[in-house]
Protein backbone atom coordinates (compact mmCIF):
# COMPACT_ATOMS: atom_id res chain seq x y z
CA UNK A 1 0.00 0.00 0.00
CA UNK A 2 2.97 2.30 -0.48
CA UNK A 3 6.65 2.45 -1.47
CA UNK A 4 9.82 1.94 0.56
CA UNK A 5 13.29 2.56 -0.93
CA UNK A 6 16.00 0.50 0.81
CA UNK A 7 19.67 -0.33 0.26
CA UNK A 8 21.89 -3.27 1.18
CA UNK A 9 25.67 -3.50 0.70
CA UNK A 10 27.57 -6.66 -0.26
CA UNK A 11 30.95 -7.05 1.47
CA UNK A 12 33.02 -9.90 2.91
CA UNK A 13 30.77 -12.46 1.26
CA UNK A 14 27.46 -11.30 2.70
CA UNK A 15 24.72 -8.68 2.36
CA UNK A 16 24.21 -6.10 5.10
CA UNK A 17 20.92 -5.42 6.81
CA UNK A 18 18.55 -3.18 4.87
CA UNK A 19 18.94 0.56 5.31
CA UNK A 20 15.67 2.41 4.67
CA UNK A 21 16.41 5.43 2.46
CA UNK A 22 12.87 6.63 1.79
CA UNK A 23 9.47 5.55 3.09
CA UNK A 24 6.21 6.55 1.45
CA UNK A 25 3.30 4.82 3.15
CA UNK A 26 -0.25 4.95 1.87
CA UNK A 27 -1.81 8.30 2.67
CA UNK A 28 -5.46 9.23 2.05
CA UNK A 29 -5.78 6.19 -0.25
CA UNK A 30 -3.24 7.71 -2.66
CA UNK A 31 -0.79 4.87 -3.31
CA UNK A 32 2.58 6.07 -4.61
CA UNK A 33 4.76 4.21 -7.06
CA UNK A 34 8.39 4.45 -8.18
CA UNK A 35 8.80 6.51 -11.34
CA UNK A 36 12.60 6.25 -11.52
CA UNK A 37 15.47 4.73 -9.52
CA UNK A 38 19.22 4.99 -10.18
CA UNK A 39 22.49 4.26 -8.38
CA UNK A 40 25.84 5.74 -9.35
CA UNK A 41 29.15 5.09 -7.59
CA UNK A 42 32.94 5.27 -7.60
CA UNK A 43 35.67 5.14 -4.95
CA UNK A 44 34.42 8.40 -3.39
CA UNK A 45 31.03 6.98 -2.55
CA UNK A 46 27.54 6.11 -3.72
CA UNK A 47 24.55 8.20 -4.73
CA UNK A 48 21.01 6.84 -4.95
CA UNK A 49 18.35 8.93 -6.71
CA UNK A 50 14.68 8.15 -7.13
CA UNK A 51 11.32 9.60 -8.08
CA UNK A 52 8.01 8.69 -6.48
CA UNK A 53 4.66 9.69 -7.90
CA UNK A 54 1.14 9.69 -6.45
CA UNK A 55 -1.49 8.05 -8.62
CA UNK A 56 -3.51 11.28 -8.73
CA UNK A 57 -0.67 13.58 -9.80
CA UNK A 58 1.46 14.03 -12.91
CA UNK A 59 4.29 15.57 -10.87
CA UNK A 60 6.86 13.45 -9.03
CA UNK A 61 9.14 14.03 -6.05
CA UNK A 62 12.82 13.67 -7.04
CA UNK A 63 15.07 12.69 -4.11
CA UNK A 64 18.82 12.02 -3.68
CA UNK A 65 20.87 10.47 -0.86
CA UNK A 66 24.62 9.94 -0.71
CA UNK A 67 26.90 7.46 1.05
CA UNK A 68 30.42 9.01 1.11
CA UNK A 69 33.14 6.40 1.48
CA UNK A 70 34.95 8.55 4.05
CA UNK A 71 32.05 8.60 6.52
CA UNK A 72 30.25 5.35 5.75
CA UNK A 73 26.97 7.03 6.76
CA UNK A 74 24.07 7.95 4.49
CA UNK A 75 23.39 11.66 4.10
CA UNK A 76 19.97 13.11 4.82
CA UNK A 77 17.54 13.02 1.87
CA UNK A 78 17.78 15.98 -0.50
CA UNK A 79 14.62 16.85 -2.43
CA UNK A 80 15.90 18.04 -5.79
CA UNK A 81 12.40 18.75 -7.10
CA UNK A 82 8.88 18.22 -5.77
CA UNK A 83 7.32 19.06 -9.15
CA UNK A 84 9.36 16.96 -11.58
CA UNK A 85 7.41 16.09 -14.71
CA UNK A 86 9.50 13.44 -16.44
CA UNK A 87 12.33 10.96 -16.12
CA UNK A 88 15.89 11.80 -15.07
CA UNK A 89 19.44 10.89 -16.08
CA UNK A 90 22.49 11.03 -13.82
CA UNK A 91 26.24 10.97 -14.63
CA UNK A 92 29.53 11.33 -12.69
CA UNK A 93 32.78 12.86 -13.94
CA UNK A 94 36.40 12.12 -13.02
CA UNK A 95 36.34 14.55 -10.06
CA UNK A 96 33.45 12.65 -8.40
CA UNK A 97 30.99 15.41 -9.30
CA UNK A 98 27.62 14.12 -10.36
CA UNK A 99 25.04 15.92 -12.45
CA UNK A 100 21.38 15.05 -12.78
CA UNK A 101 19.16 16.23 -15.64
CA UNK A 102 15.38 15.94 -15.67
CA UNK A 103 12.13 17.63 -16.68
CA UNK A 104 10.42 20.27 -14.57
CA UNK A 105 7.18 21.58 -16.01
CA UNK A 106 7.85 22.67 -19.60
CA UNK A 107 11.62 22.89 -19.03
CA UNK A 108 14.63 20.60 -18.89
CA UNK A 109 16.71 21.35 -15.79
CA UNK A 110 19.91 20.18 -14.11
CA UNK A 111 21.63 20.17 -10.71
CA UNK A 112 25.18 19.35 -9.63
CA UNK A 113 26.04 17.31 -6.54
CA UNK A 114 29.01 16.10 -4.51
CA UNK A 115 29.39 14.36 -1.18
CA UNK A 116 28.84 17.71 0.56
CA UNK A 117 25.48 18.45 -1.01
CA UNK A 118 23.67 19.71 -4.10
CA UNK A 119 23.79 22.99 -5.98
CA UNK A 120 20.87 25.07 -7.22
CA UNK A 121 18.65 23.85 -10.02
CA UNK A 122 19.54 25.33 -13.42
CA UNK A 123 17.30 25.57 -16.48
CA UNK A 124 18.92 24.04 -19.56
CA UNK A 125 16.23 24.71 -22.14
CA UNK A 126 12.54 24.43 -22.96
CA UNK A 127 10.99 21.02 -23.51
CA UNK A 128 7.64 22.32 -24.79
CA UNK A 129 4.00 22.54 -23.78
CA UNK A 130 3.15 19.82 -21.23
CA UNK A 131 -0.61 19.86 -21.97
CA UNK A 132 -2.33 17.07 -20.07
CA UNK A 133 0.68 14.81 -19.61
CA UNK A 134 4.15 15.28 -18.13
CA UNK A 135 5.69 12.51 -20.19
CA UNK A 136 8.14 13.34 -22.96
CA UNK A 137 8.24 10.95 -25.88
CA UNK A 138 11.92 10.22 -25.14
CA UNK A 139 13.77 10.26 -21.85
CA UNK A 140 16.11 13.09 -20.92
CA UNK A 141 19.59 11.58 -21.34
CA UNK A 142 23.00 12.83 -20.16
CA UNK A 143 26.65 11.97 -20.85
CA UNK A 144 29.84 13.31 -19.26
CA UNK A 145 33.59 13.07 -19.81
CA UNK A 146 36.30 12.83 -17.14
CA UNK A 147 36.91 16.61 -17.26
CA UNK A 148 33.28 17.43 -16.49
CA UNK A 149 31.92 18.35 -19.93
CA UNK A 150 28.23 17.34 -19.93
CA UNK A 151 25.94 16.76 -22.91
CA UNK A 152 22.19 16.45 -22.36
CA UNK A 153 19.68 15.50 -25.08
CA UNK A 154 15.89 15.39 -25.01
CA UNK A 155 12.79 15.54 -27.18
CA UNK A 156 9.57 17.47 -27.08
CA UNK A 157 6.43 15.53 -26.16
CA UNK A 158 4.78 13.57 -28.96
CA UNK A 159 1.07 14.27 -29.13
CA UNK A 160 0.51 12.52 -32.44
CA UNK A 161 -1.72 15.27 -33.80
CA UNK A 162 0.66 17.78 -35.41
CA UNK A 163 1.06 16.90 -39.09
CA UNK A 164 2.08 13.37 -38.06
CA UNK A 165 5.61 14.72 -37.55
CA UNK A 166 8.18 13.15 -35.23
CA UNK A 167 9.01 15.15 -32.07
CA UNK A 168 11.71 17.82 -32.29
CA UNK A 169 14.97 16.91 -30.53
CA UNK A 170 17.32 19.19 -28.60
CA UNK A 171 20.73 19.14 -26.91
CA UNK A 172 22.64 21.38 -24.52
CA UNK A 173 26.36 21.37 -23.64
CA UNK A 174 27.88 22.30 -20.27
CA UNK A 175 31.57 23.23 -19.95
CA UNK A 176 33.63 25.17 -17.41
CA UNK A 177 31.92 28.30 -18.78
CA UNK A 178 28.48 26.97 -17.84
CA UNK A 179 25.53 25.91 -19.97
CA UNK A 180 25.50 26.95 -23.62
CA UNK A 181 22.07 27.75 -25.09
CA UNK A 182 20.12 24.64 -26.10
CA UNK A 183 20.16 23.84 -29.82
CA UNK A 184 17.53 22.14 -31.93
CA UNK A 185 19.00 19.07 -33.64
CA UNK A 186 18.44 18.31 -37.33
CA UNK A 187 15.56 15.94 -38.02
CA UNK A 188 16.86 12.59 -36.73
CA UNK A 189 14.10 10.40 -38.17
CA UNK A 190 11.10 11.02 -40.40
CA UNK A 191 9.63 7.52 -40.59
CA UNK A 192 6.25 6.57 -39.17
CA UNK A 193 7.98 4.96 -36.18
CA UNK A 194 10.08 8.01 -35.10
CA UNK A 195 12.94 7.53 -32.63
CA UNK A 196 12.90 4.95 -29.85
CA UNK A 197 15.84 6.50 -27.94
CA UNK A 198 18.20 9.47 -28.03
CA UNK A 199 21.77 8.82 -26.83
CA UNK A 200 24.38 11.56 -26.14
CA UNK A 201 28.13 10.77 -26.21
CA UNK A 202 31.04 12.98 -25.17
CA UNK A 203 34.70 12.59 -24.18
CA UNK A 204 37.76 10.44 -24.89
CA UNK A 205 38.67 12.50 -27.94
CA UNK A 206 35.16 12.33 -29.38
CA UNK A 207 33.32 15.48 -30.43
CA UNK A 208 29.90 15.79 -28.73
CA UNK A 209 27.63 13.37 -30.59
CA UNK A 210 23.94 12.48 -30.42
CA UNK A 211 22.75 9.16 -31.84
CA UNK A 212 19.05 8.44 -32.27
CA UNK A 213 17.80 4.88 -32.50
CA UNK A 214 14.73 3.86 -34.51
CA UNK A 215 13.26 0.35 -34.59
CA UNK A 216 11.11 -0.47 -37.61
CA UNK A 217 9.35 -3.71 -38.36
CA UNK A 218 12.21 -5.46 -40.13
CA UNK A 219 15.28 -3.43 -39.15
CA UNK A 220 16.98 -1.18 -36.58
CA UNK A 221 18.64 2.11 -37.50
CA UNK A 222 21.03 4.59 -35.86
CA UNK A 223 21.01 8.25 -36.92
CA UNK A 224 23.82 10.53 -35.73
CA UNK A 225 24.72 14.21 -35.65
CA UNK A 226 28.06 15.67 -34.43
CA UNK A 227 28.71 19.09 -32.87
CA UNK A 228 31.11 21.18 -34.95
CA UNK A 229 31.70 23.79 -32.25
CA UNK A 230 29.05 26.12 -33.60
CA UNK A 231 26.25 23.90 -34.96
CA UNK A 232 25.03 20.31 -35.21
CA UNK A 233 26.08 18.58 -38.40
CA UNK A 234 24.17 16.70 -41.07
CA UNK A 235 22.37 13.57 -39.92
CA UNK A 236 24.07 10.32 -40.98
CA UNK A 237 22.17 7.03 -40.83
CA UNK A 238 23.22 3.39 -40.66
CA UNK A 239 21.74 0.03 -39.74
CA UNK A 240 21.90 -1.35 -36.20
CA UNK A 241 21.86 -0.33 -32.53
CA UNK A 242 24.38 2.22 -31.14
CA UNK A 243 27.12 1.33 -28.64
CA UNK A 244 30.14 3.35 -27.52
CA UNK A 245 33.62 2.08 -26.65
CA UNK A 246 36.30 4.62 -25.86
CA UNK A 247 36.22 7.27 -28.61
CA UNK A 248 34.41 4.94 -31.01
CA UNK A 249 30.67 4.68 -31.64
CA UNK A 250 29.56 1.35 -33.11
CA UNK A 251 26.27 0.30 -34.65
CA UNK A 252 25.75 -3.44 -34.29
CA UNK A 253 23.14 -5.33 -36.27
CA UNK A 254 22.18 -8.80 -37.50
CA UNK A 255 22.01 -9.87 -41.12
CA UNK A 256 20.23 -12.79 -42.74
CA UNK A 257 21.02 -15.12 -45.61
CA UNK A 258 17.64 -16.13 -46.96
CA UNK A 259 18.25 -19.42 -48.71
CA UNK A 260 15.57 -21.16 -50.74
CA UNK A 261 13.64 -23.18 -48.22
CA UNK A 262 10.14 -24.44 -47.70
CA UNK A 263 7.42 -21.75 -47.62
CA UNK A 264 7.01 -20.13 -44.22
CA UNK A 265 10.54 -20.86 -42.96
CA UNK A 266 13.07 -18.19 -42.02
CA UNK A 267 16.77 -17.62 -42.66
CA UNK A 268 19.11 -20.56 -42.21
CA UNK A 269 22.12 -18.30 -41.57
CA UNK A 270 22.44 -15.12 -39.53
CA UNK A 271 25.45 -13.07 -38.42
CA UNK A 272 26.48 -9.82 -36.76
CA UNK A 273 27.55 -6.69 -38.64
CA UNK A 274 29.00 -3.41 -37.40
CA UNK A 275 29.41 0.17 -38.61
CA UNK A 276 31.81 2.73 -37.13
CA UNK A 277 31.07 6.44 -36.79
CA UNK A 278 33.84 8.80 -37.91
CA UNK A 279 34.14 12.39 -39.09
CA UNK A 280 32.99 11.30 -42.53
CA UNK A 281 29.91 9.52 -41.17
CA UNK A 282 29.21 5.82 -40.73
CA UNK A 283 31.25 3.19 -42.49
CA UNK A 284 29.44 0.59 -44.55
CA UNK A 285 28.14 -2.27 -42.38
CA UNK A 286 30.80 -4.98 -42.36
CA UNK A 287 30.37 -8.60 -41.40
CA UNK A 288 31.74 -9.49 -37.99
CA UNK A 289 33.68 -12.76 -38.12
CA UNK A 290 31.12 -15.37 -37.20
CA UNK A 291 30.67 -19.12 -37.70
CA UNK A 292 28.11 -19.96 -40.37
CA UNK A 293 24.84 -21.67 -39.62
CA UNK A 294 22.14 -20.79 -37.11
CA UNK A 295 20.47 -17.59 -36.03
CA UNK A 296 21.68 -14.92 -33.64
CA UNK A 297 19.40 -15.01 -30.62
CA UNK A 298 20.30 -11.65 -29.08
CA UNK A 299 23.57 -9.97 -28.10
CA UNK A 300 24.95 -7.86 -25.24
CA UNK A 301 28.23 -5.97 -24.90
CA UNK A 302 30.58 -4.21 -22.47
CA UNK A 303 33.73 -2.12 -22.65
CA UNK A 304 36.78 -3.77 -21.05
CA UNK A 305 39.38 -1.77 -19.05
CA UNK A 306 41.78 -1.83 -22.02
CA UNK A 307 39.18 -0.04 -24.18
CA UNK A 308 38.14 -3.06 -26.23
CA UNK A 309 34.46 -3.85 -26.68
CA UNK A 310 33.32 -7.40 -25.96
CA UNK A 311 30.08 -8.72 -27.45
CA UNK A 312 28.44 -11.91 -26.18
CA UNK A 313 25.78 -13.42 -28.42
CA UNK A 314 23.62 -16.51 -28.60
CA UNK A 315 23.28 -18.82 -31.60
CA UNK A 316 20.34 -21.12 -32.26
CA UNK A 317 20.28 -23.86 -34.86
CA UNK A 318 17.03 -25.41 -36.04
CA UNK A 319 15.44 -26.25 -33.90
CA UNK A 320 16.67 -26.96 -30.40
CA UNK A 321 20.46 -26.53 -30.34
CA UNK A 322 21.79 -23.36 -28.66
CA UNK A 323 25.31 -22.01 -28.10
CA UNK A 324 27.00 -18.83 -26.83
CA UNK A 325 29.87 -17.04 -28.62
CA UNK A 326 31.92 -13.87 -28.20
CA UNK A 327 33.76 -11.38 -30.41
CA UNK A 328 35.96 -8.42 -29.41
CA UNK A 329 36.45 -5.05 -31.10
CA UNK A 330 39.94 -3.61 -30.52
CA UNK A 331 42.33 -1.40 -32.50
CA UNK A 332 39.74 -0.87 -35.21
CA UNK A 333 39.09 -4.54 -35.96
CA UNK A 334 36.97 -7.45 -34.75
CA UNK A 335 38.50 -10.64 -33.44
CA UNK A 336 37.55 -14.08 -34.60
CA UNK A 337 34.55 -15.57 -32.84
CA UNK A 338 35.27 -17.61 -29.73
CA UNK A 339 33.01 -20.24 -28.24
CA UNK A 340 31.82 -19.37 -24.74
CA UNK A 341 29.49 -22.34 -24.34
CA UNK A 342 29.21 -25.16 -26.89
CA UNK A 343 25.91 -26.20 -28.40
CA UNK A 344 23.49 -27.83 -26.03
CA UNK A 345 20.02 -29.26 -26.53
CA UNK A 346 17.21 -26.97 -25.44
CA UNK A 347 13.64 -27.85 -24.64
CA UNK A 348 11.07 -28.24 -27.38
CA UNK A 349 9.73 -24.83 -28.28
CA UNK A 350 12.71 -23.08 -26.65
CA UNK A 351 13.18 -19.41 -27.51
CA UNK A 352 16.96 -19.83 -27.36
CA UNK A 353 19.40 -17.86 -25.20
CA UNK A 354 18.48 -14.89 -23.00
CA UNK A 355 21.61 -12.86 -22.21
CA UNK A 356 22.45 -10.54 -19.33
CA UNK A 357 24.86 -7.66 -20.03
CA UNK A 358 28.42 -8.99 -19.48
CA UNK A 359 30.61 -7.51 -16.74
CA UNK A 360 34.29 -6.56 -17.14
CA UNK A 361 36.54 -6.56 -14.05
CA UNK A 362 39.53 -4.19 -13.63
CA UNK A 363 41.78 -7.19 -14.36
CA UNK A 364 40.20 -7.48 -17.82
CA UNK A 365 38.30 -10.65 -16.97
CA UNK A 366 34.84 -10.66 -18.59
CA UNK A 367 31.93 -12.59 -17.09
CA UNK A 368 28.84 -13.50 -19.09
CA UNK A 369 25.55 -14.90 -17.79
CA UNK A 370 22.57 -16.24 -19.71
CA UNK A 371 19.40 -18.30 -19.44
CA UNK A 372 18.44 -21.33 -21.51
CA UNK A 373 14.96 -22.62 -20.70
CA UNK A 374 14.81 -22.82 -16.89
CA UNK A 375 18.57 -22.83 -16.17
CA UNK A 376 20.99 -19.94 -15.52
CA UNK A 377 24.59 -20.27 -16.77
CA UNK A 378 27.72 -18.14 -16.31
CA UNK A 379 31.24 -18.17 -17.74
CA UNK A 380 34.33 -15.97 -17.39
CA UNK A 381 37.17 -15.29 -19.81
CA UNK A 382 40.67 -16.45 -18.99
Amino acid sequence: AGVRISASRFASGRWSALQILGDYPEANSKVRHVYGLSTIADNSGVFVLWQVQPNDSHATTFVARGLPSASGEWSDPTILDDQATGTFSVVRDGAATIRAAWQHGPDVVSAQGKAGGWGARETIGPRGDVRDTPHAYLETSAAVDLDGTVLVSWAQPDYGDVDMACPATFAALHTSAGWAPANALPVMDSSAHCLASLNPFVGQGMAPTVVGFAAERWADYSSSTVWSGSAWGQVQRTEGSPYVTGPTVLAIDTRHNYAKRAPGTTADHQWLTSSTLSGAGWTEPARVTDPSGGWVGGYEGTTAPDGSYVVIYGKRNPWRSVAVWSVTYADGAWSKARIVAPSRTAAKGSTGVWLAPPVAAPSGRVTAAWVVDDKVFASSSG
